[in-house]
């Protein structure tokens, strides 16, 4: 007599699931001051995404030129506090010209918080 297969376990699906999915994450680049310093003019495009990977954005001038713009999130305390746009200006293949654009966040639940705060400590004098 053969024993019944026991479907898949939940676990099973669940573990195999997470496993993929840190599996893929693993192989993301993500582009720091650091690497952005790293690509020098001259850099071929297909050099550029090996070494830092895919751009968030394209932005294409015309047939011989675009611009990869890369953009890393800056937190504190688990809010983003500052982006940092990495643009590099790519000409027939290669990195003609890089800039930095820093943009701070704006948080207005802070000031909120505080004025709330104050309010309720001023209610209770």
């Amino acid at each position: 007599m053969k024993k019944k297969e026991k479907p898949m376990n939940k676990k099973w699906i669940y573990l195999l699931s997470v496993i993929l999915l840190v599996g893929c994450m693993a192989g993301h680049k993500i582009m720091t001051m650091e690497s952005f310093s790293e690509v020098m003019v001259g850099t071929s495009e297909q050099d550029l995404e090996k070494k830092v990977g895919k751009p968030y954005k394209v932005t294409k001038i015309d047939d011989n030129v675009k611009v990869y713009e890369y953009i890393e999130r800056v937190e504190v305390g688990g809010r983003v506090i500052e982006e940092r746009h990495y643009l590099f200006t790519i000409e027939n293949g290669q990195v003609t010209s890089k800039k930095m654009k820093f943009e701070g966040i704006r948080d207005d639940r802070d000031a909120f918080e505080l004025q709330t705060s104050l309010n309720e400590k001023l209610k209770e004098e």
